[in-house]
């Protein structure tokens, strides 16, 4: 393998490990946020977010408007 298939063989692997799911409570990392009731049980918000986004969300310590989905966890 060249050295610019190898370049580009790693940059793939780094987009495609950035673009992984994760799971953040509360919409931001680090942050506690408020329990909702509904229906009798505790839930509270949950994103699913591209790794990559989550990285950047810790460091900066703020909510990007970047996620998969966004629901309540019960």
């Amino acid at each position: 393998m060249t050295t610019s298939g190898r370049r580009n063989a790693a940059l793939f692997g780094l987009a495609i490990a950035l673009a992984l799911p994760k799971q953040v409570p509360c919409e931001v990392p680090g942050r506690s946020c408020g329990v909702h009731q509904a229906d009798g049980l505790i839930c509270r918000p949950v994103d699913v977010e591209p790794l990559g986004v989550f990285m950047i969300e810790w460091l900066v310590g703020a909510d990007l408007p970047v996620a998969y989905s966004q629901r309540l966890e019960c």
